[in-house]
């Protein structure tokens, strides 16, 4: 039975031991979820934010150094500024730094963890 009981239980099994396996506590920035869910809900997030109606200048995407500001109002759907890291969804703001440091510390890990001839039992 594919999405039974056993599957959920295999499931957060797996994931704790990764977590202890890679320190991967409450306070990583891998356990906010925010991100995930503000693109992973994307479309009905922009239902809403257009369900008022809006007016000025609307950007789809955006990548710049950093935010413009300007006396006309724009709606930005998706940005990313570069100089600071920091990935925007309708308005809501997200630091991604964090995030990279922290996939990036784990891969060093299994980097070392294949160095050493380990495996993850």
């Amino acid at each position: 039975m594919i999405g039974g009981k056993g599957e959920k239980v295999l499931h957060k099994n797996r994931a704790e031991f990764l977590r202890k396996i890679f320190g991967v506590t409450e306070g990583s920035p891998l356990h906010d979820k925010k991100l995930r869910n503000a693109i992973e809900h994307f479309d009905e997030r922009l239902d809403m934010y257009l369900e008022g109606g809006i007016v000025g200048n609307i950007f789809p995407s955006l990548i710049l150094d950093r935010p413009e500001e300007t006396d006309v109002p724009h709606h930005i759907f998706r940005a990313f500024y570069l100089n600071d890291g920091i990935y925007q969804v309708l308005g809501e703001r997200h630091n991604v730094q964090p995030i990279l440091d922290e996939i990036l510390r784990v891969h060093e890990m299994l980097e070392k963890f294949d160095e050493d001839g380990c495996v993850l039992k």
